[in-house]
């Protein structure tokens, strides 16, 4: 049995179970948000910062829950790549994720914006 029904709404693996975890307010990403969905639920913009010592493979999702567009920034060091160069997510209900997809040194994460952004 396919984890993924291709025909049906995508789905997470089986066993991954997310806690959705509701912020206002910019914040830096951490380790404990990991294993939740970010929901932000503020009416005003927010900037998420992305650490430069993160591990590669962090993979954090992000939910615009309330009006404020979330935008994320990369903390000195770091950088955040994005195919069409966006920067935050397209309007409320709008779910994004960051990971890192290297970071030579430990203190110089690339993380990738990927999802409903803009």
């Amino acid at each position: 049995m396919p984890l993924v029904d291709r025909w049906g709404p995508p789905s997470f693996p089986r066993g991954l179970d997310l806690e959705i975890v509701q912020f206002s307010g910019n914040i830096t990403v951490t380790d404990d948000m990991r294993d939740a969905i970010m929901q932000c639920t503020d009416g005003s913009g927010v900037t998420v910062t992305l650490p430069r010592d993160a591990p590669v493979g962090r993979f954090v999702f992000f939910e615009q829950g309330g009006a404020g567009q979330i935008t994320f920034a990369a903390a000195s060091g770091g950088t955040l790549v994005n195919r069409l160069s966006y920067t935050a997510t397209a309007g409320q209900y709008a779910l994004v994720s960051v990971f890192v997809r290297s970071n030579s040194n430990g203190h110089s994460a690339v993380w990738a914006l990927n999802g409903d952004a803009a």
